[in-house]
């Protein structure tokens, strides 16, 4: 059995000399945790920041933060050092009458002002004071540029997805200019120039009235032109994904597989309605982003998908910058975002590591740390994520993840292995920080985290290939990494446990009946438990189309998948089961988790199913959190033996100083 395992996105000698940290005025103390389990204290905290934006000058940053009791907007000083609260800081984050207050996005109308969208209260444009400087009746959705620098002319709309009662305001005369859109059908996506003139958009079929919903992408010369169809597909076809509209009328740059197996990025006539040349392309993994120039197509760089993100620059001062970054901060993906004027945000993150966002001075050539996602998160203390592949059953080549307790690639001995499985399809798992995975590791168990055929980002044929195989060939993928864990002493045999949320939960449970010798225990949170009544059961047109070309018709597949049913054969499952349910009260997951467990009690089998409650403040929501986790901790413990943590469980004054 070979596996084969890959390099994160960036190796490189440490350079720390290069980076700049500092205390911020302004900062608030972190609370002390409460004394609960010590190992999984530091993955239940809000995030500190989560979300950051430089200032065109590079002078300052804005940041969407947590002060303690809810989200706020902060403006930060790179320079002195001073963090200041620009938004109402007296709401909680779940009190239900003012949610509507919370910020979610900022965006930098220049180096003064800053646009504000809030969860559903319309957008403000405030100073760097906090004062209201005007008041939009909408949601900012885009700004434009002109040659290459910010306008005074923000793109706002009611709704961001429809672009309902879009209008263009001037943040400085207050001037409006109603946007004309009059899109032929309903609007899934929208692609804009550089100037924020909606050129693309993309729509759906009505789904009611037929069973075969069709998208279209459509283009326009100008906002007042009328609209081209450029393309037609059915859900089940491979989409296109515009990315860069140029303000004239010359070819857009669009990721698309264009009849190939990986996605590459094409220059696109919409005049002619033909592909021009492969701008980029990569023989393993997926283009999943580009970065390019505002106001052209000047193509300055592409990142790929794959196990692990990989960016590569074609211009060669930002392959310099990255770089000076990936010295500086190895072992992590390192993704820049320039101001244009030398400067940039650099956010770095990886699979032991959170986040954290810097400032980089072009004129110092240093990096200055502003800002850390979960500053408890000790990246010492964390286990690293492995990519590898494996081959299934039928000799497929199954990309995954496995996290080892500790820092060693391989342990010395086996260990209990938890298998965690993603929901689907057409999702998948990333290389990146967890907290589900590293609670599980720092309790001493190893994790595995199959990409089963049908996930996506690793080539259509790999996608294509799951449909219409739930509880089949996915499943064999699954079982397929558990033993070739086993043949390579990371996993004991006999101390096997299976988890999933959505399909994940549904896998957990069908694999208790379809390979009882292979699990010792499963867990499922609020999972897919009947896939017939699962497709009889969804109300949404949209959703009931999708897993028509996704899954498979339910009248042609019903009789297929009532055979890998963990409902209708609950008398196979042995093993013990956890079942968890969160949130409504009467919800379609909520019966099924009820049915089985009717079915197990039935046959009595070992089961334990715990409804928890939607929460309505901030201590619920991580009680519940805790909860969860000390369900699923206790259910391993009871099943397959504890593991044995790597590191000792960390005091209270360590965890509160671990980003020091």
């Amino acid at each position: 059995m070979g596996i084969r395992r890959l390099r994160p996105c960036a190796f490189a000698a440490t350079a720390m000399a290069c980076i700049a940290t500092t205390a911020w005025a302004g900062s608030p103390p972190l609370s002390e945790p409460q004394p609960r389990d010590p190992l999984v204290e530091p993955m239940v905290q809000p995030s500190m920041y989560w979300g950051m934006a430089l200032s065109p000058d590079g002078k300052r940053a804005a940041g969407l933060a947590w002060n303690g009791a809810m989200d706020v907007v902060v403006v930060l000083d790179i320079a002195a050092h001073q963090r200041r609260v620009i938004t109402n800081d007296k709401l909680s984050r779940f009190d239900i009458r003012k949610e509507d207050e919370q910020p979610t996005q900022i965006w930098w109308v220049n180096d003064e002002m800053l646009a504000v969208n809030y969860r559903d209260k319309p957008a403000q444009v405030l100073d760097l004071d906090g004062k209201e400087l005007m008041a939009l009746d909408r949601r900012v959705v885009f700004h434009g540029r002109e040659n290459g620098e910010l306008t005074d002319w923000l793109l706002v709309a009611r709704d961001p997805q429809s672009l309902d009662g879009a209008l263009r305001v001037n943040v400085r005369t207050g001037e409006h200019r109603k946007v004309r859109v009059d899109a032929p059908g309903d609007i899934v996506s929208w692609t804009a120039d550089d100037r924020g003139l909606v050129r693309m958009v993309e729509t759906i079929s009505s789904v009611g009235a037929t069973p075969n919903a069709r998208l279209t992408h459509w283009y326009r010369t100008g906002e007042s032109a009328p609209w081209q169809k450029l393309y037609e597909h059915g859900l089940a076809e491979p989409d296109w994904i515009p990315e860069v509209v140029p303000a004239g009328d010359g070819p857009v740059l669009i990721l698309a597989h264009n009849g190939r197996d990986r996605q590459a990025l094409w220059r696109y006539d919409p005049i002619q309605r033909a592909f021009g040349d492969v701008v980029a392309s990569d023989e393993a993994d997926d283009i999943v982003s580009l970065h390019a120039r505002f106001d052209t197509t000047q193509l300055r760089g592409v990142t790929t998908g794959g196990l692990v993100p990989r960016t590569t620059w074609i211009d060669p001062e930002f392959a310099a910058l990255q770089e000076f970054v990936d010295n500086a901060l190895p072992d992590h993906c390192n993704g820049l975002r320039p101001t244009g004027h030398g400067d940039a945000l650099v956010y770095s993150s990886s699979d032991v590591d959170p986040g954290r966002w810097y400032a980089y001075s072009g004129e110092k050539k240093q990096l200055q740390l502003i800002g850390i996602y979960l500053p408890r998160i000790d990246p010492k203390r964390m286990s690293p994520m492995q990519p590898l592949r494996y081959a299934s059953t039928d000799g497929f080549q199954v990309p995954a993840y496995l996290t080892v307790p500790g820092t060693a690639p391989r342990p010395a001995h086996p260990l209990p292995l938890v298998v965690l499985v993603h929901g689907g399809q057409k999702a998948r798992t990333y290389w990146s920080w967890q907290p589900e995975v590293q609670v599980l590791a720092a309790h001493g168990y190893a994790v595995l985290q199959p990409q089963y055929r049908g996930s996506s980002g690793f080539g259509q044929k790999f996608e294509m290939a799951g449909l219409g195989r739930w509880g089949l060939g996915m499943e064999d993928d699954i079982a397929a990494g558990v033993r070739a864990m086993v043949s390579i002493g990371v996993a004991d045999p006999a101390r096997v446990c299976i988890m999933g949320e959505d399909f994940g939960g549904y896998a957990a449970m069908w694999a208790l009946a379809r390979d009882p010798a292979l699990y010792k225990c499963g867990i499922s949170i609020d999972g897919i438990l009947d896939i017939p009544r699962f497709m009889a059961d969804v109300s949404s047109p949209t959703t009931r189309e999708w897993m028509r070309t996704h899954i498979g018709d339910r009248e042609q597949v019903s009789a297929g998948f009532a055979a890998v049913s963990p409902m209708r054969h609950a008398d196979r499952i042995t093993a013990p089961v956890l079942l968890v349910h969160r949130g409504q009260e009467g919800s379609m997951m909520q019966g099924q988790s009820w049915e089985l467990r009717d079915a197990l009690e039935g046959q009595h089998r070992d089961m334990q199913m715990v409804d928890i409650p939607e929460p309505s403040d901030d201590a619920e929501f991580y009680e519940a959190i805790r909860r969860e986790y000390a369900l699923v901790l206790a259910h391993l413990e009871r099943t397959i033996g504890p593991g044995v943590p790597p590191f000792p469980a960390p005091s209270a004054a360590a965890a509160a100083s671990a980003s020091h």
